[in-house]
């Protein structure tokens, strides 16, 4: 239990109720990995105090101020974590029949995207929790997919879809395509282009973990994703309609350059929020800036956009 070899009897002690995860290995893997000891088998545990204990452990790497909360020795009863806009309490993990625990140190290099602090009235006002003292929201991002449809973007196993339709005029063709049960990613280029090399890029990502975020909390979360890269990046906010079926925002982050690349970079995103995920997209261009016409083009090419379901 927590990388701690324990007896039967220190097993049976164990509280059920601070197991976080339990996982068994059968014969042929535990005597690979222990020897003769593992003959009967093995079982792995962590508590909650020691997942607890990882999870703060990489939030502090990743803010200073997350840390600074920690070192308070602040209790976790008083902190709201809040992982693309969905609340991880107890009333969630019986839903889901898994530990808010477990599921923020599954949080890692290759899927973290940002992290912030909020206040108690922020908690109020955004996300309705009057029990807790502080906020701590966090975005995550999944490994990127590859599809080769660029008119129509479907979610396995999923009725609702968003459909955009890349002009064949411009030369448009699947540049990668990753799926995974969180995300789907499809990056597009011009032809003779690729992902690593190109003028114009567009992106349509289907985040399937996101529901109900307000949008601007959306953009919010883009635009600290590109600080992270781009300190001297630039938001302007477009437009935005909350109150259609599907709410949905327009604007541009604009970069100068990036921590480990000069060239600059800028990006005119339109998000919506559907019934059953959040659905991000973006065509960008390697210029610090946007030309108005450009701007126009874009903008009236992301208005065509529309929410579909099939039986």
């Amino acid at each position: 239990m927590d990388s701690v070899r324990l007896g039967l009897q220190d097993i049976i002690a164990v509280n059920p109720d601070d197991i976080v995860s339990l996982t068994v290995l059968n014969t042929q893997n535990s005597i690979a990995q222990f020897g003769e000891a593992g003959r009967d088998g093995v079982i792995y545990m962590e508590t909650k105090a020691h997942a607890r204990g990882r999870y703060r452990k990489f939030f502090s790497s990743k803010s200073t101020e997350y840390a600074d909360l920690i070192n308070k020795d602040i209790a976790d009863s008083t902190i709201q974590y809040i992982v693309n806009g969905e609340l991880m309490s107890l009333k969630n993990s019986i839903k889901t029949k898994k530990t808010f625990e477990s599921e923020l140190e599954k949080i890692t290099d290759s899927t973290f995207v940002s992290l912030k602090l909020i206040n108690r009235n922020a908690l109020v006002s955004d996300y309705g929790v009057t029990d807790k003292d502080y906020g701590v929201v966090i975005a995550t991002k999944a490994i990127k997919t590859l599809s080769k449809d660029t008119s129509t973007y479907n979610q396995q196993k999923r009725n609702e879809s968003i459909m955009l339709d890349w002009p064949d005029s411009e030369g448009w063709k699947v540049g990668g395509d990753q799926e995974n049960e969180q995300e789907h990613v499809i990056d597009l280029v011009r032809n003779n282009e690729t992902v690593d090399k190109w003028t114009e890029l567009g992106n349509m990502t289907t985040i399937k973990v996101i529901k109900n975020l307000p949008i601007d909390k959306a953009m919010d979360f883009m635009f600290d994703q590109a600080k992270q890269h781009s300190p001297k990046a630039k938001l302007t906010f477009i437009e935005k309609d909350e109150r259609a079926e599907n709410p949905w925002i327009i604007f541009t982050i604009e970069s100068p350059g990036f921590k480990d690349n000069k060239t600059p970079e800028s990006q005119l995103w339109y998000i919506v929020q559907g019934k059953q995920a959040l659905y991000t997209n973006f065509r960008a261009v390697k210029q610090a800036s946007i030309p108005d016409a450009l701007k126009t083009k874009w903008i009236a090419f992301f208005k065509t956009a529309k929410i579909v379901y099939k039986d």
